[in-house]
């Protein structure tokens, strides 16, 4: 490599010691030096026209030379690589997420509901299990006991094969996903959010539906809260990186009246509100539906594996599941069966024939909305689950029960 120009040549001096010339070599071909000039003209020198020191430096610069290139052209060929591989090595890991921690004794109703929003922010969902009365939390765990025994492992395995195997192919693939033609149309714009977003859920998936930590045999023979434990440390970084990018802004409680042991607590989400009734139960503050309602869910359930046979349960409960699966183990397949961008890419397009800036849109505000928040300009939803400029009070009047007879 040549010195930048401006600095201080070499000094070539000939072999009669009556000559000395300022110049930068350009290269050693043989016995043949090449030498440039300040002024840009180059010469060519015999070595053997030269003084012994002379020599000496000539051979040591091309030694330099010659191995600042191959670092060079090495260096080149790892970009080159990097650029070309499926995903950045090593792959990128989560921030920590934010020490658990559990529910205090005797807090508020109030209370509850802001630590349950604050430790599903910061990706704790065992929150909402730990916030339970004894009582829910034994009947819950005697249920996933129960049901663990009543699951066809074969199809459950299934299940957390493929799901795990999406997150993966995200995860290992993201390089080239991003890559894709169609989705560096969008703009960076459109594509930032739905890469802030993705990734954090594949690794959510590859992570919490981890074949190792997702095992039947596990869910059957460990206690729930044990293995409820374990599966939150995989899975809550994603959680919280979730929480973040979703730039959900953070509601306020009130609490507006307490009547018959039901205390009604307004969370606010700028001009929103909702109204949430509350019950205490053993010292624990519950959602007053969950309270009416938990003696016959538990009833139910329980009858439901009362009567199912052990090792009978489709965990995905429909009859299409099979086919389901084996279409998205089919695309996976596809896809891992790839060795280059291009022909992921190609793998890829029927699958993305339907993203546009516009469907990106309409799908990324409300992609992930944590509870008891509300994303800056998202106004939420209203009666019905339709947006509020949508819905129609005067809709309620025109409704006439007769026509449910004819």
């Amino acid at each position: 490599m040549l010195p930048a120009r401006g600095l201080q040549a070499e000094s070539w001096t000939d072999l009669s010691g009556t000559r000395t010339i300022e110049a930068d070599l350009v290269g050693l071909f043989g016995d043949q030096l090449i030498l440039q000039l300040p002024d840009g003209r180059k010469l060519n020198v015999k070595l053997d026209q030269l003084r012994a020191e002379s020599r000496i430096q000539a051979k040591d610069l091309h030694e330099r030379q010659t191995a600042a290139r191959a670092d060079r052209v090495a260096e080149l060929r790892r970009q080159a690589g990097v650029a070309a591989a499926a995903a950045p090595d090593p792959l990128p890991e989560p921030v920590a997420a934010p020490e658990y921690q559990p529910p205090t004794d005797g807090i508020s109703a109030v209370e509850t509901l802001q630590y349950l929003v604050e430790q599903f922010r910061a990706g704790h969902f065992m929150a909402f299990y730990d916030s339970l009365p004894e009582d829910y939390r034994d009947e819950i765990d005697q249920l996933v006991a129960q049901a663990s025994l009543k699951l066809n492992e074969s199809a459950w395995n299934d299940l957390v094969g493929s799901v795990h195997g999406i997150g993966d192919l995200v995860v290992t693939h993201q390089n080239w996903l991003f890559s894709h033609p169609r989705l560096k149309d969008l703009g960076a714009e459109a594509t930032e959010p739905l890469k802030e977003m993705l990734l954090p859920m594949a690794g959510l998936l590859r992570s919490g539906f981890d074949p190792e930590t997702m095992g039947l045999h596990d869910l059957q023979t460990m206690g729930f809260r044990d293995w409820l434990v374990r599966w939150d440390q995989a899975t809550a970084p994603y959680l919280a990186e979730l929480g973040r990018s979703s730039g959900a802004v953070v509601s306020n409680y009130e609490q507006v009246r307490e009547q018959r042991g039901v205390v009604t607590i307004r969370v606010i989400h700028g001009d929103l509100s909702t109204d949430i009734d509350m019950k205490q139960v053993d010292g624990y503050w519950v959602v007053a539906d969950l309270v009416d309602q938990w003696p016959t869910l538990f009833e139910k359930a329980q009858e439901m594996l009362d009567e199912t046979p052990d090792g009978s349960l489709n965990p995905l409960g429909f009859e299409n599941s099979a086919i389901l699966l084996a279409a998205a183990q089919g695309i996976m397949e596809s896809l891992r069966g790839t060795s280059d961008a291009t022909q992921f890419h190609t793998a890829l397009d029927s699958l993305l024939s339907f993203v546009t800036p516009e469907t990106l849109a309409s799908v990324l505000p409300a992609a992930f909305q944590l509870p008891g928040t509300a994303r800056p300009g998202y106004a939420g939803t209203g009666d019905y689950g339709m947006d509020d400029d949508m819905y129609d009070p005067g809709m309620d009047d025109a409704y006439d029960p007769d026509l449910d007879e004819r």
